[in-house]
């Protein structure tokens, strides 16, 4: 797994916290050996808990721009709700590695 994850864990913690995020897994190259800071993404399946109407959009853009920030990589991700289906939601947990479960 890409190794800064878990070197900024509490960071990625508390920025998950903020943005209202239940579970944030790390999937494709990243979460294998294959990740090349150089030529890959940082892949993350994201979903949110339930937030007030009209939060969600700013959940989104500022739980982004905080990763972007955080790990200075270009990023990739999908969204388990309401986008998703629950087929390739489960498809792509499967494929993934837990990332984190930040505390309610």
């Amino acid at each position: 797994m890409f190794r800064d994850i878990a070197e900024r864990a509490d960071d990625l913690g508390r920025l998950c916290r903020k943005h209202g995020v239940r579970r944030l897994d790390l999937f494709g190259s990243a979460a294998s050996d294959h990740f090349d800071l150089d030529g890959s993404d940082l892949d993350f399946l994201v979903e949110f808990r339930e937030l007030p109407p009209g939060s969600y959009a700013g959940a989104y853009f500022g739980l982004l721009e905080g990763l972007e920030e955080l790990f200075g990589a270009r990023l990739t991700w999908s969204w388990t709700r309401p986008y998703a289906t629950p087929t390739s939601a489960a498809r792509l947990t499967r494929l993934g590695a837990p990332c984190m479960r930040p505390e309610a």
